[in-house]
Order: C-alpha cells, then sequence, then structure tokens
C-alpha cells in the first residue's frame, strides 16, 4: 500500500478520501488483503474498485507505481 500523499484521483485531481486505499497491485492478489476485504463485505461494507485511468501516481519509480484503487463504503 502507498503513502496518500503520493497519488490523485483524476476527477478533478483531488487527494484521495479517508475511505480510499492504493495498492502497487491488485488487492485481491494479496493474501491478507483478500481476507480483509472478504471480512469487511461480511460485515456490510461495499467494496468499491477505483477504475485505473482514474489513479495518477505521482512517483516516477516504476516499482512505486499505484496499479490498483479501492473505496471502501458502509451499506
Amino acid at each position: 500500500m502507498s503513502s496518500k500523499d503520493t497519488i490523485e484521483i483524476v476527477n478533478g485531481y483531488r487527494s484521495p478520501e479517508d475511505n480510499e486505499f492504493f495498492f502497487r497491485q491488485h488487492p485481491q492478489s494479496i493474501a491478507g488483503v483478500y481476507d480483509l476485504l472478504e471480512f469487511l463485505k461480511d460485515e456490510g461494507y461495499q467494496i468499491e474498485f477505483i477504475p485505473q485511468w482514474q489513479i495518477k501516481s505521482r512517483t516516477s519509480n516504476a516499482s512505486a507505481r499505484i496499479e490498483s484503487g479501492i473505496r471502501i463504503v458502509k451499506k
């Protein structure tokens, strides 16, 4: 997961909200994160995936680029 000061949301280039989280790879391919997302779903939260085209990484380091983002919303 990355620091929130290294990404922007393209929809007006805003900073991330407190319920948005960003990853260097798809979060469902990370064992602990996958389990956490499943737990949150069971507890009544909705996981929304942020389209990759809406994420702009501020870093030029290829290994630190953000590839995926999620938004967690209480149903």
